[in-house]
């Protein structure tokens, strides 16, 4: 989930509001290790708000609902079971159209890095990579 904030004046033409929310799957090329890198496909929904010229003044659209398509690129490394660092490159392509007098893209590139943990939701099976220590 994304939530934006405006970054253009009351009296500027532009994007007020662009919040998203996205699911998705990803695809990881190794097996459980300690780097994890991975593509995906994450469809997802935009609620978006615009300003525009209308005449003389500025005026805003009312919120409207956009189809969102994005492509991710990212790995994991991971330092033990209680979290992992990580890196991922987000493509993001969507169209409003509203009562905007042309459509506008609302193409992005996100870029994410940071640390997070890590939710152990199965024990794993005494075959499972995941369950051997590995140094």
């Amino acid at each position: 989930m994304w939530a934006s904030f405006a970054t253009t004046s009351k009296d500027q033409v532009g994007l007020r509001a662009n919040h998203a929310l996205f699911w998705g799957a990803n695809y990881h090329f190794l097996k459980p290790g300690r780097w994890d890198p991975y593509i995906g496909f994450t469809p997802g929904l935009g609620l978006v708000r615009a300003a525009y010229q209308n005449g003389g003044e500025v005026s805003l659209t009312p919120f409207s609902v956009v189809p969102l398509a994005g492509m991710t690129v990212g790995c994991n490394y991971y330092v033990g079971s209680i979290f992992h660092f990580f890196i991922r490159v987000e493509g993001v392509v969507g169209q409003m159209f509203s009562t905007l007098p042309a459509p506008k893209r609302l193409d992005e590139l996100k870029f994410m890095g940071g640390l997070a943990f890590n939710l152990r939701l199965w024990k794993p099976k005494k075959h499972d990579s995941w369950g051997k220590k590995t140094m």
